[in-house]
């Protein structure tokens, strides 16, 4: 079974997790952006995979682009919303 923890506590642990692996600085700005706006999306609830379902949906709501200038903002936020899964299941 899986253990019960807050989105804002998983995103904290995370984080550190990611420094203790020394991300560059331009990536751990990029994955705390992106979880910023994970926490202000759902709010500071139990975490659960569905969560990040919903919030990709409302970031691609006009639609996912492969290409052109949203194309890498949109992997950031994919990028992110499945570390952050992996880092909860494993």
């Amino acid at each position: 079974m899986l253990k019960k923890i807050s989105v804002y506590e998983l995103c904290e642990q995370f984080e550190k997790a990611l420094g203790e692996r020394n991300y560059g600085q331009d990536a751990m700005y990029r994955y705390r952006k992106s979880m910023r706006e994970f926490k202000k999306y759902t709010g500071d609830v139990i975490f659960c995979p569905q969560l990040s379902a919903a919030f990709l949906t409302k970031v691609f709501g006009k639609g996912f682009s492969a290409k052109g200038v949203n194309s890498k903002l949109h992997m950031y936020y994919i990028r992110t919303v499945r570390s952050l899964e992996d880092y909860y299941l494993f």
